[in-house]
């Protein structure tokens, strides 16, 4: 899943291109840039392929745009005044990093974070895990 979304500075606008692994909720690539061209999204392509070997297909963008919400309210809604490109595009990239993918269990992943599900969590890359059934649930030591 694939989405842009543009952010002002005191410099012309900062463009940030996201794809996220739908089975593990991570955001799998990003590319930041201005001006806004295709090389920005064959930028964030490029570095999934690198990451994960392979990109699947769009399709309901809503995980997406729940992404870029969560990058709104906690990064570029604080009444901050970006004064550089890259002073926002350090902001966002220390906010994806150690904010979401680290702290964030997610129900979804049987309560692991992206990252632990991605390396520990029970595999189903093409969908997230069913939690009606029994083969998903997390067993006690």
């Amino acid at each position: 899943m694939a989405d842009l979304t543009e952010h002002w500075t005191d410099e012309p606008k900062l463009y940030c291109c996201a794809i996220k692994a739908l089975f593990s909720n991570r955001i799998a690539s990003w590319a930041i840039d201005s001006p806004m061209k295709a090389r920005l999204v064959v930028a964030a392509i490029e570095m999934a392929v690198a990451r994960h070997g392979m990109v699947g297909s769009a399709g309901d963008n809503a995980a997406m745009e729940s992404f870029f919400a969560l990058l709104q309210k906690n990064v570029l809604d604080r009444r901050r005044r970006w004064t550089t490109r890259d002073e926002l595009r350090i902001a966002i990239v220390t906010w994806i990093e150690p904010t979401y993918h680290q702290p964030r269990r997610q129900a979804t992943l049987s309560r692991f974070t992206p990252i632990e599900y991605e390396t520990i969590g029970p595999h189903r890359p093409h969908s997230p895990p069913d939690p009606t059934c029994h083969l998903n649930a997390r067993q006690s030591p």
